[in-house]
Order: structure tokens, then C-alpha cells, then sequence
């Protein structure tokens, strides 16, 4: 949003940080309208667009203004860190009416799962949840959330408020039960519901690694279409064992007749909660790759 001889001048001086205050992109995303959650490095390079074709000089064919047409924007899980280690233009290369760019990055690796313990059985409890934000009305709101450590997606039950309690939230038995492990997963929210069509999804993301050693209360934004539209709070818990007031849903089964039931059993005291693990297939990366 600038004249095409104040933003050439510009570029000139390498006043980059004058012409990123009118640059549009970085705006709109200020303003949230845009790439919600993403994030860019610093730009140190000219703009990108429009060049003629063989030189890096700007094309004034049809005098439109230098823009940076070529970005890079990332979006991270919550607890991930991710480095920008470079981010700039590569101006050799003249092929084209746009400078290509590049950027690098370091990022933590991890090893795989480990092997599940015999005796540390888990289960991840959700003590509430509700959803403020700005999507259309409904009288039937629910969520259901995903996560590679789930055997299945869990659904809460529907609900006219966007307010769960922990009844109405299934007890999720996680396929794996090491900590450290756990620590580095995440629970991915997908609400349905509003303006009674299924088919329209708002999306949130919480990381479990303060949930392991105790309750976890969040507040999280909450995004739709790549806008914020509010935000999801609630608190969750991996219990290790499950509390006395906490109904689970168990196994029980016949040998003789090879019947297979389920019941609800209540929970007195601290009893070790049955999980029905689901076989996985892990792939080990030697260091050297």
C-alpha cells in the first residue's frame, strides 16, 4: 500500500521495515483475518515480485509496486519449538518474474514410542469443558477429539451451551501408558455443530506434557476457516489410577459360554484401570539416516 516510487526508493535504502508496515499480508494476519496461529520470520530481502524476466531489476511494464509475493509461514503444536535459522531471497536465480526464497530450520527430534509397562495402566480424564467463541448458534454442539495415541475418535455428548462436564466427556484409555512419552502428545479438538451443519468444523489443540503430573486447566484459541473465533478452556488429567468417584466402562468376560458384555462398574477407591490394547507397528530410524 504504497506508491510504486516511495516503495522503490525504499527498497533501495533496504528500509525493510518501512515497507513491511504496508505491506498488506502482514497486516491482515496482525489483525487476525489470516494464516491464524502461523508464524514468519523476519524479512531482510528485497520483495520479490515483479521482475523482468533475466535481471533482478523491477519490471515497469505495468508499473506495479515491488511486493513480497513468496513467503514462508509455519504453525507449530503447542510445546513444539521450532528455530528459524535463515529466511531470504535467492537473487541469482533470474528465470522467472519472482526471486525464489528459502528458509531453514532446526527442529527436536524424538525416539519412538517405548514399550508399555505391565503395571502402570493410565487413562487421560477431561474434568470439563466449554467453548466461548463466535460461531453461529446451535442447539446441539459437540466435540470429538483425536489423537495419534487414541485407538478411536471420542466424542462428547451434544450439548445446546458449548459446557461439558466430566460425565458427559468418555474416560480415554490411550495406547500408550510412559509418561515421557505422553508428555510430548496432543489432543486435537474438531467442534461440529454450529449453525446445525455438520459438516463445518472449528478446531483447537492442547498439548498433554502439563497434564501428567497434574490437572491441567487451559485456555485455548480456537480457530474456524483460518480465523480465531474464540477460545476452548477446560481442565484434563492423566490419571494413573483411577479416582473412586469416576465410573469406567470394563471388560468382563465368560471363558466357558465365550461371551463377551460390557458394564459399568463404579470405582471405590483407587483401582487399577483395564485397557484393551490395540497391536501397533513402529518404524526405528537408525541415527546415521
Amino acid at each position: 500500500d504504497l506508491p510504486r516510487d516511495q516503495a522503490l526508493e525504499n527498497v533501495s535504502l533496504k528500509n525493510w521495515n518501512q515497507l513491511l508496515e504496508a505491506d498488506q499480508r502482514t497486516r491482515e494476519r496482525a489483525n487476525g483475518n489470516c494464516f491464524f496461529s502461523y508464524e514468519e520470520g523476519i524479512i531482510r530481502f528485497p520483495p520479490t515480485y515483479q521482475y523482468k524476466i533475466g535481471s533482478r531489476e523491477y519490471d515497469d511494464t505495468k508499473m506495479r509496486v515491488p511486493s513480497w509475493c513468496d513467503r514462508i509461514l509455519w504453525s507449530s503444536l503447542p510445546s513444539c519449538q521450532i528455530d528459524q535459522t535463515s529466511y531470504t531471497s535467492c537473487d541469482t536465480i533470474t528465470t522467472s518474474d519472482h526471486s525464489p526464497i528459502y528458509s531453514s530450520f532446526a527442529i527436536p527430534t524424538r525416539l519412538f514410542n517405548l514399550p508399555h509397562s505391565d503395571h502402570e495402566k493410565c487413562a487421560i480424564v477431561f474434568l470439563g469443558l466449554r467453548g466461548k467463541w463466535t460461531l453461529g448458534p446451535s442447539d446441539h454442539y459437540w466435540v470429538t477429539l483425536h489423537s495419534p495415541i487414541f485407538a478411536d475418535p471420542i466424542s462428547t455428548h451434544k450439548s445446546g451451551t458449548a459446557s461439558w462436564n466430566k460425565e458427559s466427556i468418555p474416560i480415554i484409555q490411550p495406547l500408550c501408558d510412559n509418561s515421557e512419552y505422553l508428555a510430548l502428545e496432543h489432543i486435537f479438538f474438531a467442534i461440529r455443530g454450529f449453525e446445525n451443519k455438520a459438516d463445518e468444523i472449528a478446531q483447537a489443540v492442547i498439548s498433554l506434557e502439563q497434564a501428567i503430573d497434574h490437572v491441567y486447566e487451559f485456555k485455548v484459541p480456537v480457530s474456524f476457516r483460518g480465523k480465531g473465533v474464540g477460545e476452548l478452556e477446560g481442565s484434563v488429567k492423566v490419571f494413573w489410577r483411577i479416582p473412586g468417584d469416576i465410573e469406567v466402562e470394563t471388560n468382563s468376560h465368560n471363558n466357558s459360554s465365550k461371551s463377551h458384555k460390557k458394564k459399568k462398574e463404579s470405582i471405590i477407591g483407587w483401582n487399577c484401570l483395564e485397557i484393551l490394547w490395540k497391536s501397533r507397528c513402529y518404524i526405528q530410524f537408525s541415527q546415521d539416516i
